[in-house]
């Protein structure tokens, strides 16, 4: 245990204390050591659990109040039957129950209902327990099996106790095609694509060329940045990774020309202006995207082409009526996002009803949430074009699930109680960033998420998985633990905090089978052991990075199968960077064994390859290794230097940097059909198991997953 004073009578309470709320007590840091926690530290994040604790003393009061409440609670808000079986429900309650039966009712998902009696000593005897001088019981209840995929609600009655338990009947192992192929494809941030005709930052018919490029040179997968609602005005924050919301999506990408109410003669007009035309050079002419002029401009536009469309009556609004019924917070949403534009100010400066989440028409412009909820629809429309363009071409879009939530945005101002608001989310000090990081955004509440039966992340991930046929979780540890910051903490002080993984890898099997989405889990850096094997017991695959393996003190020694890898992601530096600032350190591992393979594996041809032999060559070892999908960084085909993002740094270039080439000008770019041929040529040798299937080169493949243990390597 870290220093500090000893509190609650011995160093045992506070290890107690820590256990009864999730909070772990140390943790194994990338050298292999063992890092304690400040006892001010888990008082801290307990007090952020719900803790009364007012003092470190108290902790004995608080155990007896945890213990207490614990048995109190009749049974459990969740339970997980793995493939449809559940050996049995936790039931507590005080031996004053022991001539009393247990009513039960459970509504499957479908609506059909059975209801049963089951006499409480009737029922198997698992623990005995006395609090305060009164006995305990905890038996367990058995439901009907199997029961049928989905989530099913049972209330069950004892004396004068009630609970309502949520039973999530899953898949144990998430959705894979029954077609298995191995496949390639292109990374690019959405943002950062351009054409001729883009407004000054990615679109989603840049996005659209993007995937017919792919598809045109054989690839099966195209990967972007997350696409969801941000602050673009006052506030602005361009990071993908930090939204206003996790359940809609980001305006800045509508495309206005493909707006239907675009055509009309006075939005024709406006759009044709001398001014607009001007301002359009300029957002087209920068080498960064410059976010708050060009969402103004585009604003305007679709300003516009609101206006149009609430003027007359369409068929159109038949079907916009419709998505509103669809998606029945889209209104709330834009009702807040109206509410910053008048006020100015983020919701936790705003009046305590507002702050709450009380919105009169007189607190906001009436006109400008209609248009949030128009701008809504027409990118959910657009988004859905794009989706179904890219499965005609056979080419999935990775969408990506961020870890959090803008602490300023919709999200945290509407599940106020989910969020632990004097608690930020980061990550412990490692080589990279000694003192630890704190990522500025507000921690999850376990239990209280649990108490909602996860409806958040349910809803969450059903919007991108409305669209998506691949689903990426950022930093999917946080489904086992999350490093929380307190408030006037460090970050190299916080501890991290466990959350209830066997839920929420139900609800991510369930949700993916149901709209038939491969889930790949962002499993970089330090990982727990038992991360991975969670993730190869229930189907999710895992992501590789050459760059980050190059770094260890065994490099290359094994490439996973079930994975999706890379040379780098957007938080990496582009190959050539990399590979200029390791090559000439030779206390460094990593390139000569690099180095050695790829002339072991006769994929290079001289001593002392170039830099672009050596990328080429890499890529081809990907292609050649196990992993069931390569992404080729879209930027490293030419040689790029600079990173589009650099962690635990804000403002400057990040998130902000255009892609020095256009989208028109990808296909004559004769390096880059080079490149990605012999990508294609790499993965027509690879090494599989079972034996690869011949693919025609110039047609798309699907991607796929396949069965395996991550144990499989190279």
């Amino acid at each position: 245990m870290g220093s500090g004073r000893q509190v609650g009578g011995s160093v045992s309470n506070l290890r107690a204390l820590a256990r009864a709320y999730g909070i772990e007590t140390f943790y194994t840091s990338t050298e292999g050591r063992r890092r304690a926690a400040s006892p001010d530290a888990i008082a801290a994040v307990a007090r952020a659990l719900g803790a009364p604790l007012h003092d470190l003393d108290d902790i004995p009061d608080v155990l007896r109040y945890r213990h207490q409440a614990r048995w109190s609670v009749l049974a459990p808000p969740v339970a997980v039957a793995w493939d449809g079986r559940l050996s049995g429900i936790d039931l507590r309650a005080s031996s004053f129950a022991a001539s009393a039966a247990v009513t039960c009712h459970l509504v499957f998902e479908d609506g059909d209902a059975r209801g049963w009696l089951q006499p409480w000593d009737a029922l198997p005897l698992v623990e005995k327990a006395t609090i305060e001088g009164l006995r305990f019981e905890r038996r367990y209840l058995s439901v009907p099996q199997p029961l049928p995929s989905g989530y099913h609600h049972l209330h069950v009655e004892l004396a004068r106790s009630e609970a309502e338990v949520l039973i999530i009947a899953a898949p144990r192992r998430a959705f894979s095609p029954p077609d298995l192929e191995r496949c390639w494809g292109i990374f690019a941030p959405a943002y950062a694509l351009h054409s001729n005709a883009s407004w000054g930052v990615g679109d989603l018919t840049n996005v659209a060329s993007l995937v017919e490029w792919v598809a045109n040179l054989g690839g099966s997968v195209a990967v972007t940045t997350p696409l969801l609602a941000a602050f673009l005005a006052n506030p602005c924050e361009p990071s993908p990774y930090s939204p206003v919301s996790r359940l809609f999506w980001n305006e800045l990408y509508v495309d206005p020309r493909k707006v239907p109410e675009s055509h009309r003669d006075e939005v024709r007009d406006f759009l044709s202006t001398d001014e607009v035309g001007e301002e359009l050079a300029v957002l087209r002419a920068g080498p960064l995207v410059d976010y708050p002029r060009a969402m103004a401009l585009k604003r305007r536009a679709l300003e516009a082409t609101a206006d149009r469309f609430f003027a007359a009556s369409s068929e159109r609004q038949a079907a916009f009526e419709e998505f509103r019924t669809s998606h029945p917070a889209v209104g709330d949403y834009a009702r807040f996002r109206a509410a910053v534009e008048s006020s100015q100010r983020t919701w936790p400066s705003w009046p305590e009803r507002l702050r709450s989440g009380h919105l009169d028409n007189g607190d906001i412009v009436l006109s400008a949430s209609r248009y949030h909820q128009y701008v809504q629809w027409l990118a959910d429309q657009q988004i859905g074009d794009l989706s179904r363009k890219a499965r005609e071409l056979g080419v999935s879009i990775l969408f990506d699930y961020p870890l959090g939530c803008h602490p300023d945005g919709y999200d945290a101002w509407r599940n106020q109680d989910l969020f632990a608001r004097d608690v930020a989310v980061g990550a412990p000090p490692d080589l990279a960033f000694p003192t630890g990081q704190n990522w500025g955004f507000h921690a999850l509440l376990p239990e209280r998420a649990q108490a909602r039966g996860h409806d958040y992340f349910i809803r969450c991930l059903r919007h991108q998985l409305a669209y998506a046929r691949l689903l990426r979780i950022d930093h999917v540890m946080g489904l086992h633990r999350m490093y929380w910051v307190p408030e006037g903490f460090g970050p190299s002080d916080g501890v991290y905090v466990r959350y209830p993984w066997d839920e929420l890898y139900a609800i991510l099997s369930l949700e993916s089978h149901r709209h038939r989405a491969l889930i790949v889990g962002e499993d970089l850096g330090t990982v727990p052991p038992r991360v991975r094997a969670a993730m190869a017991r229930h189907g999710l695959q895992r992501t590789y990075v050459l760059e980050l393996d190059l770094l260890e003190s065994q490099p290359l020694e094994r490439i996973p199968s079930a994975a999706l890898a890379s040379l780098n992601t957007h938080d990496h530096l582009p190959f050539a960077a990399f590979w200029r600032d390791v090559s000439s350190d030779p206390s460094m591992a990593g390139p000569r064994v690099l180095l050695e393979r790829l002339r072991r594996d006769g994929l290079t041809g001289t001593s002392q390859p170039s830099e672009r032999d050596v990328f080429g060559a890499s890529l081809e070892l990907l292609a050649q290794s196990r992993a069931r999908a390569v992404v080729v960084n879209l930027e490293d085909l030419w040689q790029e230097t600079e990173p589009q993002n650099v962690p635990g740094t804000s403002g400057g270039a990040n998130w902000r940097r255009k892609l020095r080439r256009s989208v028109e000008e990808l296909s004559e770019c004769d390096e880059v059909v080079q490149h990605v041929t012999r990508t294609r040529r790499g993965q027509g040798r690879a090494r599989v198991d079972p034996p690869s299937v011949t693919v025609d080169p110039v047609r798309p493949v699907r991607i796929v997953a396949v069965e395996g243990s991550e144990d499989e390597s190279t």
